[in-house]
């Protein structure tokens, strides 16, 4: 049976493209110009996926969404939104929970179809096994998507896609064991830390995930906690050729002792987006006691805080 798209979008041109692009891939297409006829169409009309545009006139992409979501729809229809880069985070918080992708604009054919097919459920998302290789100024690293050995039980932690997280305890070992859960079941996953490598390996069982030290000793497998763009371009490039994944970064005081609080945050802003448009998962661990309560009130603004109560 085709699979019926809506796409929304007030530039006719778009849509027109869109369509012909949909089609010729055999899928049933739906238009509508406004957000207004997005959802009058939708209560004569059933489809499988809406294809959602943000700046619109009148109602933008994002009420549209948040209607759609009072109303239910979206427990039944999936969303994804047709975005520029800059446009991520006007009205995102909120509704990250019912958004299935982001397509940037402007968008090849490939990348929308792929990403059409991933939300409709007809591609694989995760390509285990695979190497990632990312290019740094002075050299490449390889870093292998293998999992840990999987174990058969349900994952212990309820942590959703879509967002950070901020792991607020005196030492790393919640958010360690949130990552190692993820990583037995399957979803590829990255480890920046401020330990050795060695020892994150023995103290937590992580076999095969790939790990990079921070630290301001030259190594192939290590980043020097001063190159903040670096480790942003380390993490964005994972994020974009791992698709659904988890990154821990470990280590945050350290980084703010050698940058200073306010240039921090704003690369972990940066890192917050792309988290949001990969459906990834993002968990830093941090040591309350270490920043100012303004800091802490800053980093919990747009990451999910988890606060261990009563910890020896």
């Amino acid at each position: 049976m085709k699979h019926k798209i809506m796409i929304v979008d007030d530039e006719p041109d778009v849509v027109d493209a869109v369509r012909t692009m949909l089609e010729a891939e055999g899928y049933e297409v739906l238009s509508a110009y406004s957000g207004k006829e997005c959802l009058n169409k939708l209560k004569k009309e059933k489809v499988d996926l809406i294809l959602l545009d943000i700046r619109m006139p009148v109602m933008d992409g994002w009420e549209v969404l948040r209607k759609l979501k009072e109303k239910g729809i979206t427990n039944t229809i999936k969303v994804s939104m047709l975005t520029a880069v800059t446009q991520i985070g006007e009205d995102i918080f909120g509704l990250q929970d019912v958004v299935t992708d982001y397509i940037r604009k402007p968008f090849s054919r490939e990348a929308l179809i792929g990403s059409v097919k991933k939300a409709l459920g007809e591609e694989k998302t995760k390509i285990l096994g695979k190497l990632i290789r990312i290019r740094r100024k002075d050299r490449e690293i390889d870093l292998e998507l293998t999992p840990e050995a999987r174990i058969e039980t349900a994952m212990k932690y309820d942590i959703k896609p879509g967002f950070s997280y901020l792991v607020e305890e005196e030492r790393a070992e919640l958010a360690f064991d949130i990552f190692k859960d993820f990583v037995q079941h399957d979803v590829p996953g990255l480890c920046i830390t401020r330990m050795h490598l060695d020892k994150v390996r023995e103290t937590f069982g992580l076999v095969k995930t790939p790990i990079l030290w921070l630290s301001k000793t030259p190594g192939e497998n290590n980043l020097s906690p001063t190159d903040l763009g670096m480790l942003r371009h380390t993490i964005l490039e994972y994020l974009d050729k791992s698709g659904e994944s988890i990154v821990l970064l470990d280590g945050l005081e350290y980084l703010i002792t050698n940058n200073g609080f306010p240039l921090v945050l704003k690369y972990l802003d940066d890192i917050n987006e792309s988290v949001m448009m990969s459906k990834s998962g993002l968990i830093i661990p941090v040591d309350p006691r270490t920043l100012e309560e303004k800091e802490l009130a800053l980093l919990e603004r747009d990451r999910k805080p988890i606060k261990i109560v009563n910890e020896v």
